[in-house]
């Protein structure tokens, strides 16, 4: 969680559920699992069907919590 939340690409076994519906290209929000909070927005590398495994990075992160765009609007 840590390093999404400092603006690390998400990698493959980080992923614990995804919308199938998602297409390589789209934009996505990275969730906290626990809590269901936001931590980041990216760009998928995959379809949603293939974000869910073992290794790789899957997700481009764009912005995440803290950035300069997170305090901005803060």
């Amino acid at each position: 969680i840590s390093f999404v939340s400092d603006g690390a690409d998400v990698m493959r076994p980080g992923i614990t559920e995804a919308d199938e519906n998602v297409a390589a290209g789209d934009l996505v929000v990275i969730v906290e699992e626990s809590h269901g909070k936001a931590l980041a927005v990216g760009r998928a590398l995959e379809d949603g069907s293939d974000l869910v495994g073992d290794s790789g990075k899957v997700v481009e992160s764009i912005h995440h919590v803290g950035d300069e765009l997170f305090e901005f609007t803060a």
